[in-house]
């Protein structure tokens, strides 16, 4: 047989498959494909049919070495996966030559199970028919690229893996549809006010009445909530801006937020319910001296009713920290209060609990209630519990813990923000509590307050000095670290200080002292709003005041 004349390639797409129907060569085999990241969002599979050459008539050769370069030509795509991606299982004689899928989708070698090519949709060979069958879907959920370069997701499990963080790191009590709808409302709001299209009326009355029932600060906390959710799972973005089949792209993504919500809900939980084992120690300041009295197991139902407001110890914890001193100099009179009641707890205030002391809150002055604030032990064991391991909550500032990767490293936190510590605030105020299932609220106390409330303090300080302060106090007790930007905080520091000083001296008086110059000075450099003008040297020089 003799090589055809001239081969020609279809190249069709069919959602992320891209099918190429190579003809008029011979293959080893009928199929290959394997994955391929391009720049358009998410993992495409590029499948390649090879259609076997159609033998034609040809003159006969005139030499031997046009009869050598007259044999059957084999295309092997898989020649350029083998150099781009690696043969799992080469052959030395011939290390380009592809490899074969089995039936059941996986490669004929055990090695490459560690391939990219993670599966092989079985398409089948007809001769001479353009119309491939239909695509089997993929039933692999997580697979691995090459060896070293971590597990690749699809875009929904991607959202699944962005959700397990969402209570952690973005937003704990965040309804996803309702956060999505109003920032879309607010994108296509900003959208009009540049486009020159003409507007459905119903749609812009529509958004108009959904955010005019919206505060303003919400708004914006729907908007940077909505804004990071999309940075972090893209899929959902592309869903979002597809512009083809908007009612099958609406369905899905509507789908993707209600198995994430169902999660971010799983999570507030699973915290909690790992904190239980730990709770007892972590409440005590020296747990290595001394426990709590009486002593507590907050795994079993009797014991946990025991806890929160109906135990001495956690009482003075939970209990409003301008309540504290009452309650250290008569514990049990405050305490029936607090059960009863007559001492109405709500998030308005800080528990005692959010500040260090032994018991905490002992040394709260009410003239400076930001001392301290948000330094608890308590708060800082749980957060190194949730975000590093429980390995490390008890372990002293600076020291090092050996464990296994936490939730910090998995999603990428390297630095504590307003949102981990209002986290920790939350799970470490319901630890304590006689509460056994999560509830949004505790009586009166509301938690999702009690959080939104946290982080205005330390976004939206009333001394921006104090909020630097306790973010790098965090950061070296959580990582051991300051902060990147701590040439920063202190130059912020410098300012305010000078700041001061400035509006200090701009309330007393100071009259202008007569100073001598030793030279001719620069006069625009003394009074700024004079004019430079060069004098001659024999005339009269000016007099200078230095304030």
């Amino acid at each position: 047989m003799s090589a055809p004349s001239s081969w020609n390639a279809a190249v069709n797409v069919l959602g992320d498959v891209v099918f190429l129907d190579i003809r008029n060569v011979v293959s080893l085999d009928s199929t290959y494909c394997f994955n391929l990241n391009i720049d358009t969002p998410g993992i495409k599979k590029i499948v390649f049919r090879i259609r076997e050459w159609v033998e034609e008539a040809v003159e006969p050769a005139e030499s031997a070495t046009n009869q050598t370069s007259s044999q059957p030509v084999v295309a092997s795509p898989c020649n350029l996966l083998t150099r781009r991606m690696g043969n799992p299982n080469p052959d030395p004689a011939n290390p380009t030559v592809p490899w074969k899928s089995n039936n059941d989708g996986t490669s004929s070698s055990e090695e490459s199970s560690a391939s990219s090519v993670d599966e092989l949709s079985s398409l089948g060979s007809q001769k001479g028919s353009a119309k491939p069958k239909k695509l089997r879907k993929s039933t692999s959920k997580v697979t691995n690229d090459k060896k070293g370069s971590g597990p690749t997701r699809s875009g929904r499990e991607e959202c699944m893996h962005v959700a397990r963080w969402i209570p952690r790191g973005i937003d704990m009590f965040v309804i996803l549809k309702d956060t999505f709808h109003i920032a879309r409302y607010m994108e296509a709001e900003e959208a009009a006010k540049t486009s020159t299209k003409s507007e459905d009326e119903d749609l812009k009355r529509e958004q108009k009445d959904a955010l005019s029932i919206v505060t303003k600060d919400a708004q914006e906390r729907h908007l940077k909530t909505y804004q990071r959710i999309l940075f972090s799972a893209p899929h959902l973005q592309t869903l979002i801006r597809g512009r083809h089949n908007r009612t099958k792209l609406e369905t899905e993504l509507n789908s993707i937020l209600s198995e994430m919500q169902e999660i971010i809900g799983q999570i507030r939980s699973e915290d909690a319910s790992h904190l239980k084992p730990f709770i007892g120690n972590y409440a005590v300041a020296q747990p290595e001296v001394k426990g709590l009295e009486p002593l507590i197991f907050s795994e079993n139902k009797k014991f946990r009713a025991r806890m929160g407001v109906n135990h001495p110890q956690l009482a003075g914890m939970s209990c409003l920290v301008k309540h504290v001193n009452a309650y250290h100099a008569d514990p049990k009179k405050v305490q029936e209060q607090l059960q009863n009641g007559e001492i109405r707890m709500n998030a308005g205030a800080w528990p005692a609990l959010a500040y260090p002391g032994d018991p905490p809150g002992v040394d709260f002055d009410v003239e400076d209630i930001q001392e301290g604030l948000l330094r608890g032990h308590l708060l800082k064991r749980v957060l190194r519990h949730i975000y590093t391991s429980p390995s490390s909550a008890l372990i002293d500032n600076g020291e090092l813990s050996v464990t296994c990767s936490g939730n910090a490293e998995l999603h990428g936190m390297y630095k504590v923000e307003a949102k981990h510590i209002a986290y920790a605030l939350v799970q470490s105020r319901f630890g304590i509590s006689s509460r056994d299932k999560w509830q949004e609220t505790d009586g009166n106390y509301s938690y999702r307050d009690a959080y939104y409330r946290t982080i205005k303090a330390i976004r939206e300080p009333f001394d921006e000095a104090w909020a630097e302060e306790l973010l790098e106090w965090w950061n070296k007790t959580v990582f051991g670290n300051k902060r990147d930007d701590e040439d920063l905080i202190l130059m912020r520091k410098q300012s305010a200080k000078r700041a001061a000083a400035q509006v200090q001296s701009a309330t007393s008086v100071i009259p202008p002292v007569e100073a001598k110059p030793t030279g001719d000075p620069d006069i625009s450099t003394v009074h700024p709003s004079m004019p430079t003008t060069s004098m001659p040297a024999t005339s009269v020089k000016p007099r200078v005041y230095f304030r």
